[in-house]
């Protein structure tokens, strides 16, 4: 059914609304497709693709849409709290813990540099 919302958004291109639900839909339906030809246990490492699709819809519908700045902001958290999860659950254990302790010290000190700048 996701399909057919982008059908009706590619004849009627000003309706960018429709790439929400038509992404939600595909990316989760392409999701219960694999698990069911692959096995249900596949779920725990792709459970993050129901943080990611709203995100990629969130961010389609900036691209081809009037760009709003209301859209990217949390289709952008989205896509990265999506894929540290996807990434960290994955083979590549160790590198949540690195992510999230690269993004606090740039945190701290991106505020500690601009304390001193103003």
């Amino acid at each position: 059914t996701g399909v057919v919302f982008y059908a009706v958004f590619l004849k009627d291109r000003s309706n960018y609304g429709l790439l929400m639900p038509a992404t939600i839909l595909t990316i989760i339906g392409c999701m219960f497709l694999y698990c069911t030809i692959e096995g249900w246990h596949m779920m725990s490492q792709l459970w993050p693709l129901f943080i990611i699709a709203p995100g990629l819809g969130f961010a389609l519908m900036y691209f081809f849409g009037k760009k709003e700045k209301g859209l990217l902001i949390p289709g952008g958290i989205l896509l990265a709290i999506g894929f540290v999860f996807l990434i960290g659950f994955g083979e590549f254990d160790y590198l949540l813990p690195v992510i999230l302790i690269v993004a606090g010290c740039l945190l701290i000190f991106k505020e500690k540099l601009r304390g001193k700048v103003n």
